[in-house]
């Protein structure tokens, strides 16, 4: 939650261009089923994204696609004060974040795709301009090389670990100064960029945590390939770093993520009675010493943090959307009366004036996708003010719904169904679409591809498959080694269950996925190719043992790669390159050349391996990366579905 100071009446300036697109969308028919939109509508980056005000309320910044890629929009609250400036990516490297660092300064976070040293790398980097955006200077000169004599940039520049809100004039950066993947803590000048070493690299540590009162207190990380994770502790009495990785609480999984006022205590989140909860930690000691809150159905996720990034005024869960619970009693009045004046969409607090009177809203739900209102209390109302989305009427997209299945051994399945809007529910043409992660999970949350598969007449089926995350941790670790394995199986049960209810016509029904989805798709067709008259793979794994050879290479890879599978034999087994002689149904693949994730090689390599014995469409995005971020890759993979699904996939009417 970002806390202002200035009443924010004055964004509805923003409102000219999201009026202009509603006004011209086209009505909803008279008949029930919607018009086929062009692709191109649910490929468009959401506007207005990372919304925020300076701290005096004077300029308002946003981020929002121009020409299909995420500009930066800076501007006066009030338009007679100047006209918008904008800041566009620069070359290859595409805008992540921004946020105000004091009144006169907004930082600006990039990141792209490099190669060298052996490989292909993500690199990120750090700018400040100023509030009338005359200048762009990057946060972190360059260094001189010792041999050689030449210049050069770090590989991550962004990673900011305190805003430091009583020192508007400097952050704390953790950088790397030897390349070595060893951090520091740098405090960085937001004027002249001059750096002051606070604290110095540690060879185990990549994250750095500080306390409420600005000094690096935890440290974290891998050293080269091993898989033990290390922990340093600053004591606040002696000033000495320890070890912590003996501790009890680190080796309970409870991790903290922001200390107390008093530095020897932490809030945490960790399993208690089976499901993640907030807890007061002693952080020397491995003590907990008290359960602060917890849910009854699902895993705690987060904290919300109140003025300057210190204070905790909640704790955020995901039941089927992202929600907080605040131990703040006024903002807890706050969210209940806008949930009353909202009562079909799950709201945020997005920003929050001091005096409490004056609030930014964020609403969304599976069909609308996030809008902003003004809750004015001092003037009683609450006012629609812009919609992220405003190319895509929300009369004319799919509604979700929550619903659970039983898996093959009993074990309960959280789903989520998107209904193809005007048709009957029953006997439909589906597609299963399993998220990526695996460890992750899907939510009701607007998502631009289930609403175009439903917008195409498609039941479009999402489960939280175990391996899942929020629901505890014995759920999630059910999935863990399981690539191809029961979780592969939960999502064969699944679909057994649309057709035993009379949901989906066993004679078309498709698998799509994304990332790990896309592995499990290509797994759909190896093991049950008599289950999907086809399958889809968008940036996915097809290629298991080459997948872990790769991610050995990073640093903390030789730990995520234990959660995968047994063993090469394993792996093997596992891998639809390896079965691919197993496949008898068409192939759809989309990969994007600078997907730094899963190597776009794997796709390619197998379309080759595929092509003559199955009907095989090979898409290749040059831009995007892992999640196509680029307008155009979204639009050209959509397209590319879209007619593969037509072909073999057939919707009547």
């Amino acid at each position: 939650m970002r806390v202002v100071r200035e009443f924010i009446g004055n964004l509805l300036i923003l409102l000219a261009l999201a009026t202009t697109l509603l006004a011209s969308a086209a009505p909803l028919r008279a008949e029930d089923i919607p018009p086929r939109l062009p692709a191109a509508d649910f490929a468009r980056l959401p506007m207005y994204q990372d919304a925020q005000l300076s701290p005096d309320g004077k300029y308002f910044a946003y981020i929002m696609p121009i020409e299909g890629r995420n500009n930066v929009v800076v501007q006066r609250a009030r338009m007679k004060d100047g006209k918008p400036a904008r800041i566009p990516p620069i070359k290859k490297f595409d805008i992540d974040w921004i946020r105000w660092a004091n009144n006169e300064r907004l930082l600006i976070a990039y990141s792209a795709i490099a190669t060298g040293f052996g490989g292909t790398r993500a690199e990120t980097r750090l700018v400040v301009v100023d509030a009338e955006v005359t200048e762009i200077i990057n946060m972190v000169k360059p260094k001189r090389q010792k041999l050689g004599g030449g210049k050069f940039y770090g590989q991550i520049e962004t990673d900011v670990i305190d805003m430091l809100p009583d020192d508007p004039e400097h952050i704390l950066m953790a950088l790397d100064p030897t390349r070595d993947g060893s951090y520091a803590v740098m405090k960085i000048n937001i004027y002249t960029q001059r750096q002051t070493r606070v604290q110095s690299a540690k060879r185990d540590v990549q994250d750095w945590m500080t306390d409420q009162q600005g000094v690096p207190r935890l440290g974290y990380g891998y050293w080269g390939k091993s898989s033990k994770i290390n922990l340093h502790y600053r004591d606040p009495e002696t000033r000495k770093w320890i070890g912590l990785q003996n501790t009890n609480w680190f080796e309970a999984h409870f991790w903290p993520r922001a200390f107390m006022e008093d530095p020897r205590f932490a809030y945490a989140i960790g399993p208690v009675d089976g499901r993640d909860a907030l807890v007061r930690l002693n952080v020397p000691e491995g003590k907990i010493e008290e359960k602060l809150f917890a849910h009854e159905k699902v895993d705690v996720r987060g904290l919300e943090f109140g003025p300057g990034l210190r204070k905790v005024v909640g704790v955020r869960y995901t039941e089927h959307f992202s929600r907080v619970h605040y131990f703040d009693a006024y903002l807890k009045k706050i969210q209940t009366a806008i949930d009353r004046l909202l009562p079909d969409t799950a709201n945020d607090i997005a920003q929050a004036l001091p005096g409490g009177k004056l609030f930014l809203i964020r609403a969304r739900n599976g069909h609308i996708p996030a809008e902003y209102h003004v809750l004015d209390i001092a003037g009683k109302q609450l006012y629609f003010l812009v919609s992220t989305r405003p190319q895509l009427h929300s009369d004319q997209m799919a509604h979700v719904e929550p619903v659970t299945y039983e898996a093959r051994d009993g074990l309960e399945i959280p789903s989520y169904i998107t209904w193809p809007k005007g048709r009957a529910r029953k006997n439909l043409p589906a597609i299963i679409l399993p998220h990526g992660g695996p460890h992750s999970r899907d939510t009701m949350d607007f998502d631009y591809l289930a609403q175009f598969l439903a917008n195409r007449g498609y039941l479009v089926f999402q489960p939280n498959f175990r391996g899942s995350t929020g629901y505890g941790a014995a759920f999630e670790k059910a999935g863990r080694r399981q690539w191809g394995g029961v979780m592969q199986d939960d999502l064969t049960d699944g679909t057994n269950w649309l057709v035993s209810e009379g949901l989906a016509d066993p004679a078309r029904i498709c698998i799509v996925g994304w990332s790990y989805g896309g592995y499990a798709a290509l797994m759909g067709a190896v093991k049950t190719p008599d289950l999907f008259q086809c399958a889809a793979s968008i940036n996915g794994v097809a290629n298991l043992p080459a997948l872990v050879q790769f991610d050995r290479g990073f640093i903390g890879g030789s730990s995520w790669i234990k959660s995968i599978t047994l063993d090469e034999e394993g792996r093997r087994a596992a891998s639809p390159h390896h079965r691919a002689d197993e496949i008898k149904i068409p192939i759809f693949l989309a990969t994007a050349k600078d997907d730094i994730r899963v190597p776009y090689r794997q796709s390619k390599s197998f379309y080759r391996k595929i092509r003559e014995q199955v009907p095989a469409t090979y898409v290749e995005i040059k831009t995007g990366g892992h999640s196509l971020e680029h307008e155009d890759g979204r639009r050209k993979m959509l397209e590319a579905l879209d007619a593969f699904l037509a072909e073999f996939l057939p919707v009547e009417g």
